[in-house]
């Protein structure tokens, strides 16, 4: 039994910066889709071999690999759990390739290459805005595209756009959805959004 509470670490760090040298609790955090017509039951859990310490040590270092899962029943539950897992596919892409290319820098390290060095270091620098992401935004609106019908749609639309460059990326979503999502006051909110430059 592992006796903590459970924080992000960014509110650990606000809330309790005298101990952070012997934290006190941590947190993980699970955004989940809950339909007040339908009394679902919900169980939550960590991953499979995830030990008190691997758990520790990726919450300190702000590198979560891993998320809860969570068993839920409902259509639109089970949807957002579809739609989450994406993202967390593409997560653990992108660690595993970073991993790989700083196995690679090191080993151009090592042998004094530091021209290769620098080549790949730059690839890591740039993995997740230039390779990773656009793939997993390609993924994520084809999905949100598939599901259009669905209420899950605005709900995660409203919590995903936060500029003008996001609300314009997205536009094809939003157009995809009946006019009775798009004519949703939250939904018609996003259009108002300032750019992020």
């Amino acid at each position: 039994m592992w006796n903590r509470d459970v924080i992000s670490p960014d509110e650990f760090k606000s809330l309790r910066p005298h101990t952070l040298d012997d934290p006190a609790y941590y947190s993980l955090q699970k955004r989940i889709f809950i339909d007040p017509k339908q009394g679902e039951t919900m169980r939550l859990y960590t991953p499979d071999g995830v030990t008190k310490e691997m758990l520790e040590e990726q919450l300190l270092s702000n590198e979560r690999t891993f998320t809860p899962s969570i068993e839920v029943e409902g259509k639109q539950a089970q949807l957002y759990e579809a739609y989450e897992s994406i993202w967390h596919q593409f997560r653990q892409q992108y660690h595993s390739q970073r991993d790989s290319l700083k196995k690679l820098l090191y080993a151009y390290n090592d042998k004094g290459d530091l021209q290769q060095a620098a080549a790949i270091n730059l690839q890591i620098k740039n993995l997740w805005e230039t390779v990773v992401l656009p793939q997993y935004e390609n993924e994520e609106k084809q999905f949100l595209i598939a599901h259009a019908n669905d209420i899950i749609v605005p709900f995660i639309l409203h919590n995903r756009i936060t500029s003008q460059e996001l609300y314009q990326s997205f536009k094809s979503v939003i157009d995809a959805m009946p006019e009775k999502y798009r004519e949703l006051r939250f939904i018609k909110g996003l259009e108002k959004l300032r750019s992020e430059k």
